[in-house]
């Protein structure tokens, strides 16, 4: 299914998610994305990661160090991943839901 994806330099092609390893850049697992399944995109993209990483990381050790850039980066996932004995490190955007609105960086 072609997407069109505005902020890309070729703004209509197949978006794929797919879940690495950051050492060998061996992929273990390939999403296609089909259309949204409902109207929350982030929500939905969070629920596939967490579902990529349970079945990749079925069988491993646990303690492990999940990145993520500030598109899949929120407090609900973080601490969804530590629920799973995982760590979190990423980038979030201040729209985020779950971010303090305390919290000020100049």
């Amino acid at each position: 299914m072609r997407q069109f994806m505005p902020m890309k330099p070729n703004k209509w092609g197949t978006k794929f998610y797919l879940t690495c390893c950051a050492d060998t850049a061996y992929c273990s697992r390939l999403d296609i994305y089909c259309g949204k399944a409902n109207d929350d995109e982030t929500a939905t993209a969070q629920r596939a990661v967490v579902k990529n990483l349970a079945q990749v990381l079925r069988g491993q050790p646990a303690q492990r160090l999940i990145c993520t850039d500030n598109f899949y980066t929120s407090i609900p996932l973080s601490h969804k991943l530590l629920s799973m004995g995982h760590s979190h490190v990423g980038t979030i955007r201040k729209d985020r839901k779950g971010w303090c609105t305390g919290i000020e960086f100049s």
